[in-house]
């Protein structure tokens, strides 16, 4: 918890004069009872401790008013406070807030500087309602607010005119001593179907990541229905079957679909020739050709003789000689002598290849008759195998995934697979920052070498005291500077201190002091000894300095401004001047409308008093807009 510390001295004084006047306010007493209902402020968090103190408590105007203000630092590291300074009419700041770091284990100390200020209204009625209203009644209500809120402050008096002034102060929160103040995760969009992806959260003070894993964030697979399969006479099909469509994992095995069994089919019978049996009834499955009833043999007839005639052979027929033939069946019973056809006499095959969707031809040519020779080579279709082929998905680009053609890889059933998104690695130094410039860090993405960067601040400079050298009598010395004590940079450079000089005692004046100049003369150095005897020592701080008594007004000052007066020094052969403040004269009314031809003011007092009167009405109206904005935000 904080603490804050204030001098009693300057806290306790002048309260006890203007109590008697605000007590005596009951609007005010009821203020007092609302403010006291508040809440106390919470203190900051923390063992620091800032005290402030004020030398004394009456000020006039335009005179320094110096708050000294003391932090101290007992924690392990540096911490930062900021001081916050407010005040009421007649104190002017020359800073409202003010940022201290402080060391580890030490104390810091400095002064702010407020100032008195000062409204003069040339009539003291008027002069004395705006210091009542301005000074005396708002100090008041300040007072009963900040003793409320339980917040330090100082009561003191400008020119006889009550003044606070406020004293607070808080920490500056610090992510390495406090910890980081870290937002909401946020998923880095790289889970898979069976794998959790990451997420990251981002401190808001200093912008620091942190990944961890996203916990059940993985996708799950995304089904797809297998191809069926058609059942047969005597093997079994397949159907229902599931995969999933992005990574090909079998989800559900395929249902198996019963064979269809034979489908029966009339052979017919087959009646017997001279030479051939014949056949009876029989039966076969439509479907698939599997014989069920075979068929009997039924003997052959015999033949009936008939000659026949003989032929000349041709490239593809045969030539005979006279024979006899069955006339019934044409068999030939008497073979004829055979004259051998001729035959084509062909070239070579010519062949075209099928593909899986067109048929192949293979062509010769008789170069006799001219016959052509033709054999088709059927299409064999496309053979897709059942296993799935992929082109991986990359972090940028897009995979697929197919069933091939075992004869030319055509791509069956073609899916498309996502891209998968970069999943980046940690952050690691790659440049180290020096103490001007930035670093750099990056990190890889796990899948491909894809890189981010960022800058890594400066480190600063971490300065290094160097010893200051004292002057001698006749030799310089120099200041404390200050250096970096990494890199040797000059921080804070030396300055040269001037030489003491001489410190003469036992002097012999040989020149006397003007107003202005040291005497001068011969002696012994106090400080290092030396005779002085062949040069003459300036005797310091023998000046005699000017006397100025006798001062004149200058002419120049009027009813509201006092102008100046000026003296000459009363010393024999010194003419310096020196110039004061004057003082004003009396106003001047040559019309007789009983103001002040120069500045306006009121001459004639029942006017100043109508003017005061209706200027404390205004005053007090104000006043009570002030009171009711407090009271009601």
């Amino acid at each position: 918890m904080r603490s804050i510390c204030f001098s009693s001295e300057s806290m306790k004084k002048g309260e006890e004069g203007s109590m008697s006047m605000k007590k005596c306010i009951s609007i005010l007493l009821a203020v007092l009872m609302v403010f006291s209902t508040l809440p106390v402020a919470f203190a900051a968090d923390g063992d620091i401790t800032v005290e402030y103190a004020i030398e004394k408590r009456d000020f006039g105007a335009d005179e320094q008013i110096p708050i000294t203000v003391t932090i101290h630092n007992p924690l392990a590291a540096a911490r930062s406070v900021r001081i916050n300074v407010k005040a009421t009419p007649y104190v002017t700041l020359d800073r409202v807030k003010t940022d201290v770091t402080v060391a580890a284990g030490a104390t810091e100390t400095f002064v702010i500087e407020a100032q008195g200020g000062w409204v003069d209204f040339n009539n003291d009625f008027l002069q004395k309602v705006f210091d009542f209203f301005y000074g005396t009644l708002l100090s008041f209500l300040y007072e009963i607010m900040y003793k409320a809120l339980n917040t330090g402050y100082f009561s003191v008096m400008v020119n006889g005119v009550e003044a606070v002034i406020l004293c607070d102060w808080e920490i500056i929160r610090d992510c390495n001593i406090d910890g980081h103040a870290f937002g909401e995760y946020v998923s880095d969009g790289n889970a898979t179907c069976t794998e959790d992806g990451t997420k990251t959260r981002t401190c808001t003070r200093c912008g620091i990541k942190e990944t961890v894993a996203d916990e059940g964030s993985a996708l799950g697979h995304t089904p797809e229905e297998v191809a069926e399969k058609a059942p047969t006479c005597t093997e079994e099909g397949a159907k229902n079957g599931v995969i999933c469509a992005v990574c090909g994992e079998v989800l559900e095995a395929e249902e198996v679909v019963p064979a269809l069994g034979h489908t029966e089919e009339i052979l017919p019978a087959v009646a017997p020739t001279c030479t051939e049996t014949g056949l009876t009834e029989g039966k076969k499955c439509s479907v698939c050709g599997e014989i069920l009833v075979a068929q009997e043999v039924v003997d052959a007839l015999g033949h009936t003789p008939t000659e026949v005639d003989g032929r000349e052979p041709t490239c593809t027929e045969i030539g005979f000689e006279k024979g006899i033939v069955c006339s019934v069946c044409g068999e030939v019973l008497e073979a004829q002598a055979e004259i051998p056809a001729l035959g084509h006499t062909f070239g070579e095959w010519t062949e075209t290849a099928p593909t899986c969707t067109e048929d192949g031809l293979k062509t010769r040519t008789c170069t006799v008759c001219g016959a052509v020779e033709e054999e088709v080579i059927p299409a064999p279709g496309h053979n897709y195998a059942d296993r799935w082929e992929m082109d991986p998905a990359t972090c940028t680009e897009e995979g697929s995934k197919w069933h091939p053609c075992e004869v030319c890889g055509d791509k069956g059933e073609l899916t498309v697979i996502p891209a998968l998104g970069h999943s980046f690695g940690e952050w690691a130094i790659d440049t180290a920052p020096t103490c001007t410039a930035e670093g750099l860090e990056k990190r890889t993405c796990n899948y491909c070498d894809a890189q981010e960067t960022r800058p890594v601040a400066a480190l600063g400079h971490t300065e290094e005291v160097i010893p200051a050298v004292a002057p001698t009598c006749t030799e310089t010395g120099l200041t404390e500077g200050k250096k970096c004590s990494v890199c040797g940079e000059i921080l804070t450079a030396q300055k040269e201190v001037p030489a003491l000089g001489h410190k003469v005692v036992n002097g012999e004046v040989v020149i006397a002091a003007t107003c202005t100049e040291d005497a001068q003369g011969y002696g012994v150095c106090e400080v290092c000894g030396e005779e002085i005897t062949d040069t003459l020592i300036v005797f310091p701080g023998t000046a005699l300095g000017h006397s100025f008594t006798h001062y004149t007004s200058d002419g120049n000052s009027t009813c509201t401004d006092n102008g100046t007066k000026t003296a000459i020094c009363d010393r024999y052969g010194c003419f310096a001047t020196d110039t004061i403040e004057g003082e004003k004269i009396d106003h001047i009314d040559e019309n007789g409308d009983m103001m002040c031809d120069v500045c306006g003011s009121f001459t004639n007092p029942l006017l100043a008093v109508v003017a005061a009167a209706f200027g404390a009405i205004m005053m007090f109206v104000q006043a009570i807009n002030f009171l009711d904005n407090v009271l009601n935000g």
